[in-house]
């Protein structure tokens, strides 16, 4: 780390010629600046040639909690697929859940988006708990924090690791959902950048799935 404070990670061949040109420079040089606050992390790369000097900005927007478990390596493995695809900025949606915020998660997608695109997108562990809220929720009378909890009695039971990835160690897998900086849709062309990016484990996405946002795994 500088005595900026800023973390500097060297990178490989100049990704984005379309950049901010600030001055003369003689060489040939990449490196990455990380930058956080509570809510945002910005990815700034600095490309140094031989006729200038271009920078790029990424943003990666959310809540603290979420801010928070997204690491240096995943914000430069999602920086560069940003770029590659002139994706601006991102909102993070959901990282690391408990249970119960599993539950709560699941048990708003059913009330908006039906229970029939949630067995589409959970494995026979999730479709148990699915079940769960089939067997009681609003159609049977039961309130929204009987049926969490019921449904958060079921993760438990079943092992939370095996309903979703979520609910998991932040250390070991980055689990990212994202949309756009507006809430949005995110763009055809970021949805290929990722797939086409080796460092992204797992991608998830309205063009290739039921999941309403692009759901993202990063192996650290």
């Amino acid at each position: 780390m500088d005595p900026d404070g800023k973390r500097h990670i060297a990178l490989g061949p100049n990704e984005n010629p379309n950049s901010e040109h600030t001055g003369n420079h003689v060489g040939n040089e990449e490196k990455e600046e990380v930058q956080r606050d509570n809510s945002k992390i910005t990815v700034e790369k600095t490309t140094t040639e031989n006729y200038g000097n271009y920078k790029t900005k990424s943003e990666i927007s959310g809540n603290p909690e979420n801010i928070s478990n997204i690491s240096d390596f995943s914000s430069t493995v999602l920086a560069s697929s940003m770029r590659e695809s002139n994706t601006k900025s991102i909102n993070v949606t959901s990282t690391v859940r408990t249970p119960e915020q599993q539950s709560a998660a699941m048990y708003n997608n059913i009330i908006k988006l039906g229970a029939t695109s949630q067995y589409a997108l959970y494995g026979s562990a999730g479709d148990q708990v699915i079940n769960v809220f089939e067997n009681m929720g609003p159609n049977w009378n039961c309130s929204k924090s009987e049926t969490i909890k019921s449904m958060t009695d079921k993760i438990n039971e079943i092992g939370p690791e095996k309903v979703s990835n979520h609910i998991g160690d932040p250390s070991k897998n980055n689990i990212i959902d994202a949309v756009g900086s507006n809430g949005d849709q995110l763009s055809g062309s970021f949805h290929n950048s990722l797939i086409n990016n080796t460092k992204v484990q797992k991608l998830l996405t309205p063009y290739n799935s039921k999941d309403p946002v692009f759901h993202i795994e990063i192996k650290q």
